[in-house]
């Protein structure tokens, strides 16, 4: 799983929303005939095809491996739904493996690992991922179990109200009215919440609410379902050891009888223009701690932007450069460094560093002076031709299992539909110049695009420790005058 399975609970956890919820993915446009010398060998050579329904089809027959990795992919996510409802497509992601007319829920968990499979599935900001990974032999019943659950699921009104009390002790029980008025009024939410906000206005990745299954309805399930769940939305990819002709006839007899229905149109909200130019600070978030952490954000751009894998560049160079000036120059940081988040049309960039309170300053300055480096001038050609080494040979490591390849072709989901092939993604890396990252940082990272937050703790420990120990004398104190007290009317 890659990033991309970031990423569910961002209500309650924003910076796990960060980590968990947007997809990076390094896909980019070129030929891509072969896979070059840093990618995995046969990478783009797959076979990819629509179903007569509309269905997207990817298949890769690979030997070495006695595996078959299933994914269906369903273009709905969080982002698809208004706050206050965005628990509705994990909803029904959990209710596809409650029980069909033929099986149960446990029948069917038993079947699939009696034929040597495990199954499971996420829901993220924009797709729902369905995963089966099994054992070569009887990968046509693997694809049998997907399609049983995708079309005779029961979705009764018993398993949703079973699988509601599932997903609410999943998020850590249901938030209290007191918990929600915090939230809403923005008393409790710590300062990378508040700067995603303000970089992010108008969209529905955060909610002011945390958001719950406690008032979505079956009928609230089956619409998601009758919607999002059409074959035009859908795509399966199927990576292993398997005869590609059978595949495709298998495929055909079952996704290929879903009958055909329009695609919806997304509702997906794009954000206005960023707040941007204030210092953004946390509300009690965290209430008690010894440090801080420190951060520039910046409005940046999605996975689909011309500019991404110039910012892929830019990100692991001025994280290097981050780290070198702050922790090894300094002192000042155990991990400071930038990070690139990217959903489909936009994204985030942010610089942090974990802090001493006495520092929060220094270290913010000079995260400012390694950005004005880079929109003032471009950056040295060697360090960049080092830098897009370090990012290509990272590729090397990668999608060595079917099961890895499988998640890599979800992720280049959106590259497929739109070009109908993976592209070279070596190509565009090895191509980014000097003079390209000069021109992007000065484009997104510019000083009057940003967006200073610091996250200081209410109280630190030394004021802790200090008002305990005063509340301790205090109350010796008042012990020792009321003993007096005492004595001196026993006395007279």
């Amino acid at each position: 799983m890659t990033l991309l399975a970031f990423g569910y609970r961002y209500q309650r956890y924003s910076c796990q929303l960060l980590a968990r919820m947007f997809l990076i993915v390094f896909l980019v446009s070129g030929d891509g005939a072969a896979a070059g010398e840093y990618s995995p060998p046969g990478l783009y050579d797959m076979d990819f095809y629509n179903l007569d329904n509309g269905m997207s089809v990817v298949l890769k027959p690979r030997k070495g491996a006695r595996t078959v990795a299933f994914r269906i992919r369903v273009d709905v996510g969080q982002l698809d739904y208004a706050c206050g409802r965005q628990e509705t497509p994990h909803f029904l992601e959990h209710l596809l493996f409650t029980g069909t007319r033929r099986h149960s829920e446990s029948e069917l968990e038993e079947a699939v690992k009696q034929h040597g499979g495990s199954w499971n599935a996420f829901t993220s900001s924009e797709d729902t991922v369905y995963e089966m990974d099994i054992y070569s032999e009887y990968w046509t019943f693997g694809i049998n179990a997907l399609y049983e659950i995708f079309s005779e699921s029961l979705l009764s009104n018993d398993d949703v109200e079973t699988t509601r009390d599932i997903i609410i002790r999943e998020a850590g029980g249901a938030p209290s009215a007191a918990e929600q008025w915090l939230r809403r009024n923005g008393i409790v939410q710590n300062a990378l919440t508040n700067t995603i906000q303000d970089l992010l206005p108008g969209s529905n990745l955060l909610c002011t609410e945390s958001e719950s299954a406690e008032d979505i309805t079956r009928e609230d399930i089956i619409n998601a379902y009758e919607r999002y769940y059409v074959p035009g939305n859908m795509m399966l990819i199927a990576i292993g050891d398997f005869n590609p002709e059978k595949m495709r006839d298998v495929i055909k007899s079952t996704f290929g009888l879903l009958p055909a229905r329009t695609e919806p149109e997304s509702p997906r909200q794009h954000p206005s223009d960023p707040v941007v130019g204030d210092v953004v600070s946390s509300a009690l978030d965290p209430v008690i701690s010894g440090e801080a952490t420190v951060g520039l954000a910046f409005r940046s751009i999605g996975h689909t932007s011309p500019d991404f894998y110039i910012m892929q560049v830019l990100e692991e160079y001025l994280s290097t450069h981050i780290y070198n000036a702050i922790r090894i120059d300094e002192g000042l940081a155990y991990s400071p460094g930038s990070q690139q988040y990217s959903l489909e049309n936009y994204g985030v960039f942010l610089i942090n560093a974990d802090v001493d309170l006495d520092n929060m300053d220094a270290v913010l300055d000079l995260m400012h002076d390694e950005i004005n480096k880079l929109v003032t001038d471009p950056p040295d050609d060697e360090e960049i031709m080092q830098t897009k080494r370090k990012l290509l040979l990272a590729m090397v490591q990668g999608h060595e299992s079917n099961s890895d390849l499988a998640d890599y072709y979800v992720d280049a989901s959106d590259e497929l539909l739109l070009n109908g092939k993976l592209d070279d993604r070596e190509a565009r890396i090895e191509s980014v110049t000097p003079d390209d990252v000069h021109r992007v940082a000065s484009l997104y990272l510019a000083p009057g695009r940003t967006v200073v937050y610091q996250e200081a703790p209410t109280i630190t420990f030394d004021q802790l420790y200090t008002g305990l120990v005063m509340l301790i004398l205090g109350g010796v104190v008042v012990i020792i005058l009321v003993i007096k007290r005492h004595v001196a009317g026993y006395q007279g």
